[in-house]
């Protein structure tokens, strides 16, 4: 989940594989994509996200990267090099605004010297077997026992999108046509994968009720 919601970018990177030098910057282009067809949609502070790759030796910090043109930033490890440098790190950052079906013309780089993740609440908290996700325009909620996918969805003007403690469910059907749903299970796992300001990752697993089937 990120903030805010509707991730609709594709961050294109020019020709070859992207790496920087030291104290160096790269030049991200961002702009809209959709369907042959169909419009463009103008946005405002929404949230672009991407993996990037570092040569070897590059950074050895996610406190150390920064996007310059941007206002806020995330940055996560993804993978090192065997002399424990970055070697792929999720970007996150905000684009104040995007015209409708047009390129960004705000100039963003991505450079080693910046400083790491923009401050400010993290947007996934777990507490007593519940998962929130506050993004800004909306609060969702997970939780462990009974897993009904979404168990509450609130709007920031309080109006709600689903109900607490709503009937939603997963459905597992056998071969023989018997059905079990996921409201009479539990999780086995609800996690915080990695967390910040602009994007959280949270993994929820689990069981069918009575039926021992993954």
């Amino acid at each position: 989940m990120s903030r805010p919601a509707g991730i609709i970018f594709l961050l294109f990177l020019l020709l070859g594989l992207p790496s920087l030098v030291s104290g160096a910057t790269y030049p991200l282009a961002v702009f809209e994509t959709y369907a042959l067809g169909e419009s463009g949609v103008a946005r405002t502070n929404e949230v672009v996200s991407m993996g990037f790759p570092l040569s070897k030796g590059v950074a050895s910090n996610l406190s150390s990267l920064g996007v310059n043109g941007a206002s806020s930033q995330q940055f996560v490890e993804l993978a090192r090099w065997p002399d424990n440098s970055l070697k792929w790190v999720l970007v996150d950052f905000i684009a104040p605004s995007l015209g409708a079906g047009v390129k960004d013309t705000t100039t963003y780089t991505l450079t080693t010297t910046g400083s790491g993740t923009t401050s400010g609440a993290s947007i996934c908290s777990l507490n007593a077997g519940v998962l929130t996700a506050t993004t800004g325009t909306m609060t969702a909620k997970v939780r462990t026992n009974n897993f009904n996918v979404l168990n509450e969805v609130t709007l920031s003007d309080g109006k709600q999108l689903v109900l607490p403690n709503n009937l939603g469910e997963v459905i597992w059907e056998d071969e023989s046509g018997n059905a079990v749903s996921s409201r009479n299970g539990n999780l086995t796992r609800l996690e915080i994968v990695f967390n910040g300001p602009l994007h959280c990752h949270a993994v929820a697993e689990g069981w069918f009720g009575g039926t021992g089937e993954g």
